[in-house]
């Protein structure tokens, strides 16, 4: 068996397919494209992304991919649903809040914002003055994400449910990982200490390392490197 992941190694909820069957041993085929594309549109009548085709099977938004991941892994000696029905809740609720909160205040309201003005030249005291009211408002995520990290027991098993990698932190980490290439990644590590140690030690895994190239921490990387 051969999936086909359609999506773009930039997109953060792609990453999180790619991130479950990497970590599930499942082989795969990444299919590029960017969203409204035609080949989005292809498989996708809303031209969004990600979707996963396996043979006459195609499997539109996130939550009903993962839905599948988890029903052909079924007898993998690997799982992303720990055990015990306040684990699963709470895997829930992350990848709530991954998908809401942190990617809309994160992502749509920061980083691609920052990248944008950047593009266009904008200078760095410009940049800041026009995320100043979008700060304040990952402000206010981070702090909240920091509270459930000190109530839970993130701090003892250094996973966000249970003692091993679940969907949570595979929602979680994509949109941190770009957030954590950008400038602004100081008010995380202000704001929310256990957050950014649950970052670093998930941007260590090999998983991350497999889907790193094409994402926006990869590009400004690279962007870094050629303006020494």
């Amino acid at each position: 068996m051969t999936l086909t992941v359609v999506g773009a190694k930039i997109s953060t909820f792609t990453r999180t397919i790619r991130l479950a069957l990497e970590h599930l041993n499942i082989p795969y085929e990444l299919l590029e494209t960017f969203p409204h594309e035609e080949l989005a549109y292809k498989y996708n009548a809303f031209g969004k992304i990600p979707t996963l085709t396996d043979n006459d099977l195609v499997v539109n938004e996130t939550l009903a991919i993962r839905r599948y991941i988890d029903h052909i892994s079924e007898h993998n000696q690997k799982s992303l649903e720990p055990e015990g029905i306040q684990n699963l809740l709470q895997v829930d609720q992350w990848v709530s809040v991954a998908s809401d909160y942190a990617f809309r205040e994160l992502i749509l309201t920061i980083s691609k914002p920052r990248q944008a003005m950047e593009g266009k030249g904008q200078c760095e005291a410009d940049i800041q003055a026009n995320l100043k009211k979008s700060l304040d408002r990952a402000r206010v995520v981070l702090r909240a994400i920091e509270q459930h990290l000190v109530s839970g027991k993130v701090q003892e098993t250094g996973w966000l449910c249970g003692s091993s990698i679940t969907w949570a932190d595979l929602f979680m980490f994509p949109v941190f990982a770009d957030f954590a290439s950008l400038p602004e990644r100081k008010l995380m590590q202000q704001e929310s200490p256990q957050l950014w140690k649950w970052y670093q030690r998930f941007a260590n895994t090999d998983i991350a390392a497999k889907t790193f190239q094409g994402t926006v921490a990869d590009q400004r990387k690279e962007s870094h490197q050629s303006s020494l």
